[in-house]
């Protein structure tokens, strides 16, 4: 047996160990781990995380249609200084937080 077919086997092994661990990280679905997020307005959002200043070279990590929702995530019940930024098409600005807590509605455009 040469060397290469010796350590064939491994490569599997460590790749299905990996995706675990990544999966493992993630909310189950269901789970009262995440921001529930609606878009109430006519046009797509971009979602970004929010620091407290605005960061010119972010890239959104989802973009939500009219009419529709998607769930955010969160690692902790309330994690501290957390903020989400909503940005329209036509560049209108929305914030939700902080905090960001798990388990909350966030209805972006949606008139009270």
């Amino acid at each position: 047996m040469d060397m290469f077919t010796a350590r064939t086997p491994i490569i599997p092994t460590i790749l299905i160990l990996a995706s675990a661990g990544l999966t493992g990280c993630s909310p189950a679905p269901g789970s009262n781990e995440f921001l529930h997020v609606y878009n109430d307005t006519s046009e797509p959002v971009r979602l970004y995380w929010h620091s407290g200043k605005p960061d010119p070279t972010a890239t959104p990590y989802q973009t939500i249609e009219p009419g529709k929702m998607a769930d955010t995530g969160i690692d902790k019940k309330c994690p501290a200084g957390v903020a989400i930024a909503a940005i329209t098409e036509s560049g209108v600005k929305y914030k939700y937080g902080p905090p960001v807590c798990a388990d909350a509605t966030w209805r972006i455009g949606k008139k009270e």
